[in-house]
């Protein structure tokens, strides 16, 4: 499960940063519950603020079931507009029992959702419940009209202190599920605030992947990469995106990872992942044969080839979730190194290569469970890392282990010999 679902704020207090914007919404929300309705709560603030997770945590607080509203599909909009109409309707004045959540309404006017800005207009003027929008640019010409019936409540970057504090809270709180995973250090935490540029939910999903060295500019460039495969309209526009070599093998994850959310029907997923694929076999030709045209083939089928592949209407908006598969070798990351590290020291000793070596680490970690570390760890000249490693413990028990069991065994040796005699 993504961090960025899984440790959102429950309450106002475990909100990171904006702390009097903060304080502004939970007024905003106690003029209703005394029966003195607001004007909507027009919430905007750069990408990763906090405006939708502030506006689930206050209805959580407040007890307010959240109806949340997407732009229509063209085809779709009569029915949307019935939707719509329902969801503002059925509460009474004094004591809302819902709220309505309409979420990056900044983006409707360059979808072809414009004009149900002026649907949701007329149910705003005269508000019966609790109604908060959030967008990143409030000031958008488009929504000249929209907010003069809203309140406006700015929420600035988190500053990296705050992002630090949120991600040190979350990985306490991963670490006693899960206590196998070794948490990041507190420099490693730091640095991943840093690198976010105020955005707490990269750096949460920065947490999740272990990637402290992560650029927040590089990720952006690539989220827009993405979208323009799920979402471009031509090929002329997918052929004008400039894709690093090193960026490919990304893009490709990135896309085979939100490809169920972007296309939820299953005829137009299958269609997707059909052409994902087969950019991946023309990827795999070039790096065989070494012959780099097959790349003008794999570049329109990675792109243009699944964002033609959406025939049925989709989401209008979805929050891209990182690669699982570089988040397992992440985590795994230490692992890895450390059965590397095992197989160069393995491998002249059997006579074999350091990758064939490794079918040997199970014997030998048999053997060293069996009280034959400290033999082992002479033998391959293993340091204490390695050892445990081998003994699937904390280096210092792996070496008081291998200490204890070694007298035992020089013991043993001399009684066994008398009784042969």
């Amino acid at each position: 499960m993504l961090f960025t679902h899984a440790h959102a704020p429950q309450t106002l207090e475990h909100f990171a940063g904006n702390k009097e914007a903060v304080s502004r919404a939970k007024q905003w929300a106690l003029s209703f519950s005394l029966g003195k309705p607001s004007k909507p709560l027009l919430i905007h603030g750069p990408p990763g603020c906090g405006k939708s997770a502030l506006a689930l945590a206050l209805g959580s607080v407040m007890g307010w079931p959240i109806i949340s509203v997407l732009p229509p599909e063209p085809e779709q909009k009569e029915r949307w507009e019935n939707t719509l109409g329902a969801a503002f309707s059925g509460s009474s004045l004094f004591g809302s029992e819902r709220m309505v959540l309409v979420e990056d309404v900044d983006t409707w006017a360059a979808s072809k959702a414009r004009s149900a800005i002026t649907t949701l207009i007329s149910q705003l003027s005269s508000p019966r419940l609790p109604v908060i929008l959030t967008a990143n640019d409030a000031y958008e010409r488009s929504l000249s009209s929209l907010r003069t019936h809203c309140e406006l409540l700015p929420l600035k970057a988190v500053n990296s202190s705050d992002i630090a504090t949120a991600l040190s809270r979350i990985q306490v709180a991963e670490h006693e599920k899960n206590h196998s995973m070794p948490p990041l250090s507190e420099d490693e935490l730091r640095s991943i605030a840093s690198n976010a540029n105020g955005d707490l939910r990269a750096a949460i999903s920065d947490l999740q992947a272990r990637n402290p060295a992560a650029s927040r500019e590089r990720s952006k460039i690539v989220f827009e990469q993405v979208r323009t495969a799920f979402r471009s309209p031509t090929l002329r526009a997918t052929r004008n995106l400039t894709i690093p070599l090193s960026d490919r093998d990304t893009i490709k994850l990135y896309i085979a990872e939100n490809l169920p959310a972007e296309r939820p029907d299953l005829h137009d997923r299958a269609a997707g992942y059909g052409r994902l694929s087969r950019a991946d076999v023309f990827d795999g030709r070039i790096r065989r044969a070494q012959y780099w045209g097959y790349l003008r083939y794999s570049s329109d089928l990675m792109l243009f080839g699944v964002a033609s592949s959406r025939l049925h209407p989709g989401p209008a908006f979805v929050p891209y979730a990182f690669p699982s598969y570089i988040q397992k070798m992440g985590a795994s990351k230490s692992k890895r190194s450390l059965r590397a590290a095992l197989s160069s020291k393995i491998s002249p000793s059997v006579h074999t290569t350091t990758k064939r070596a490794r079918d040997f680490i199970p014997l030998l970690m048999a053997q060293a469970a069996a009280g034959h570390s400290s033999s082992l760890s002479i033998h391959y000249s293993l340091d204490e890392d390695e050892l445990a490693g081998l003994l699937e413990m904390s280096p210092s028990s792996a070496t008081k282990t291998a200490a204890s069991r070694a007298p035992a065994r020089r013991k043993a040796a001399p009684r066994a010999a008398k009784k042969k005699v």
